[in-house]
């Protein structure tokens, strides 16, 4: 079993050996997924307008 380290905690190799929350969640979601995100076949895309839009409107009314 691989040692887990700071340097390797983040890295797919890992999430052969232990399973993060964030993994298992992916499961429950949809297992081909998963595996195809820690294997590194597929990669989910994601937006990043929502986020900007989001800092925006905090930022107007906090000032």
């Amino acid at each position: 079993m691989l040692k887990l380290t700071p340097e390797n905690y983040y890295s797919h190799e890992t999430d052969w050996d232990y399973m993060s929350f964030s993994l298992y969640k992916d499961f429950t979601k949809c297992e081909a997924a998963a595996l195809a995100k820690i294997s590194e076949d597929w990669q989910p895309t994601s937006s990043p307008t929502p986020l900007l839009v989001g800092n925006y409107i905090h930022s107007y009314f906090e000032s």
